[in-house]
């Protein structure tokens, strides 16, 4: 049985790994999902309110506007979902801000 300490270092650990793959462009042996490659799939085109999105511009792109898009998981990451590209749709930041994680 390990140890409240041993089980937090463990935790951490895969946590570290899991944003080792995540940096590297793989998770799960699957791509990650950029949001440049799902913008172009949905066709700049909310999946929640069917408004479209402000082009992505790097970082160029204002953090405060309401239609930035953004990658939304359908099955969201801390209810189990995978960060793979059959379970993200992209979504303006109000309508992904709105949906949290449900």
């Amino acid at each position: 049985m390990l140890s409240v300490s041993e089980r937090a270092e463990t935790a951490r650990r895969a946590k570290r790994a899991y944003k080792a793959r995540r940096s590297a462009g793989w998770v799960l042996g699957e791509p990650v999902p950029k949001l440049a490659t799902v913008y172009a799939r949905d066709n700049g085109v909310c999946y929640l309110c069917g408004e479209r999105t402000t082009p992505p511009l790097g970082k160029a792109t204002d953090p405060r506007d309401p239609k930035r898009p953004t990658i939304d998981h359908l099955v969201a990451l801390s209810r189990g979902g995978k960060d793979t590209y059959a379970n993200v749709k992209l979504a303006c930041m109000l309508c992904n801000r709105r949906k949290s994680n449900r």
